[in-house]
């Protein structure tokens, strides 16, 4: 996962991709009018607007993205796009702007992760991705099974029961298993919250599916 702006620089950045890094435009666009690339990879395939989005740089970012051959979705060598690092970054200014410059919200991570799901339980960034998403999206499976619906199951705070309550309503299947066979409700019921746990049932969890380890999901 990229580094938020502010913490010690990544090792094996160019002038250019730091002066992106840290925000400064004026660095930046000097740079880029001195003759070099806007979409030059850094070691680890990062484009400047790839740390421009992960750090919330606004202005800078409507400058790469503005820029002739600017390259909106390309994506690093662990598959996250401008996009992503944005939304996984909380930026949600940065990644609404992305989206209307046509940032492709279905896009793929090497380990199978929608941009969905790096919600992090924040009901805006669902709602600022829904409307660009179709049920099929919203139930989209990552690597290890993980539905966007496993990712609320990790707090119990407001937030955690909008975002949950959002996806539900959306389409989200509270009974899709991932690898292992835990829904959801598994691993609500597994960390002991109690309110994620009574609003999936709500929604039709089953209660006495199974598991891999032929675990009921709730008691």
């Amino acid at each position: 996962m990229m580094r938020a702006a502010g913490t010690t620089p990544p090792t094996g950045m160019s002038a250019l991709h730091l002066s992106a890094y840290e925000g400064d435009a004026n660095l930046v666009r000097g740079r880029i009018e001195l003759g070099e690339d806007p979409n030059a990879r850094d070691e680890d395939g990062r484009t400047p607007l790839h740390w421009a989005a992960a750090g919330g740089h606004q202005a800078l970012v409507e400058y790469l993205a503005g820029l002739p051959g600017a390259l909106i979705n390309t994506q690093d060598e662990d598959g996250l796009s401008p996009l992503a690092s944005a939304v996984a970054a909380n930026k949600i200014v940065v990644a609404a702007f992305l989206l209307g410059k046509g940032a492709d919200p279905k896009a793929r991570t090497n380990s199978r992760q929608a941009v969905l799901h790096f919600h992090k339980a924040r009901p805006e960034v669902i709602r600022l991705l829904l409307p660009y998403l179709s049920i099929a999206d919203v139930n989209a499976q990552d690597k290890w099974g993980n539905t966007p619906l496993h990712r609320c199951i990790c707090g119990e705070s407001q937030d955690h029961l909008d975002a949950l309550d959002l996806l539900l309503e959306a389409g989200g299947r509270p009974n899709t298993g991932d690898n292992t066979g835990n829904t959801a409700l598994h691993r609500a019921t597994e960390e002991g919250l109690k309110k994620l746990a009574s609003r999936l049932i709500e929604a039709g969890a089953d209660a006495s599916r199974l598991n891999k380890e032929g675990e009921k999901a709730a008691p």
